[in-house]
Formats: structure tokens, sequence, C-alpha cells
């Protein structure tokens, strides 16, 4: 508990904080498959986790996204990003589409967010 009180008072983040306690139990767990210690003490002691803070999910409108694309110089890349927001594609699954997954005759996107399934 005073390590958590002096990484917040330190001014680190909640998230930052509660990755650190993840980190010390994961250590603390191979101490313990390693014979070193008999038991983890962090194991389940879920009240040393901080509530971290809802995250804000923000949304690029309609004016926003026109003005990117009118910036835009690249057509193929332009391509991309027009895809990726009208569909609400994630970075990794417009960079790991490939052209098996169109079906220009029934107008379907097949994505899939494992980058072996791309390949």
């Amino acid at each position: 508990m005073e390590f958590r009180s002096k990484r917040l008072a330190s001014g680190s983040s909640a998230a930052t904080v509660n990755k650190d306690l993840r980190q010390i139990r994961s250590v603390l767990s191979y101490a313990v498959d390693a014979g070193l210690l008999r038991a983890n003490p962090l194991l389940r002691w879920r009240q040393m986790m901080i509530k971290e803070p809802e995250k804000v999910v923000r949304v690029v409108e309609e004016e926003e996204f026109a003005k990117l694309i009118a910036a835009c110089d690249d057509s193929g890349f332009r391509a991309f990003m027009v895809v990726g927001y009208r569909q609400g594609l994630r970075r990794t699954e417009i960079v790991n589409l490939r052209w098996d997954a169109v079906d220009l005759e029934r107008q379907i996107l097949h994505v899939v967010n494992v980058v072996e399934a791309g390949s």
C-alpha cells in the first residue's frame, strides 16, 4: 500500500500504478514457480488495484473527416481512410486487409482482426 501511495504521490496515473502492481505480482509468481517463495502475497489482493477512470471514446465527426480527406493527396491512402471510417475499422484491421477479403460482387468486406488471417 505504501508503494502504491508513493507512486500516486509522485504523479503517476492510476493505470501506470496498476501496471506496476501487475508486473510485481508477475515477478512474485515467477519466484513461486522457481521455488524462491512459498506463495505470492499479491495473487489474490484485488483491493491493491486502483479504480481507473472510464476512457472517453472520441469519434471523428463528418466535418473533421471531410477536412482530413480533402488534405490527403494519395488516392490509395484516401481509399483506406474512407473504408476504415465508414466501416468503423481499427487501424490494424485496415492494415491487415487483403484482396481475398473483398467480395465485389456481393459488396462484402470480410474483416478478421488476426494478423495471420490476412497472410
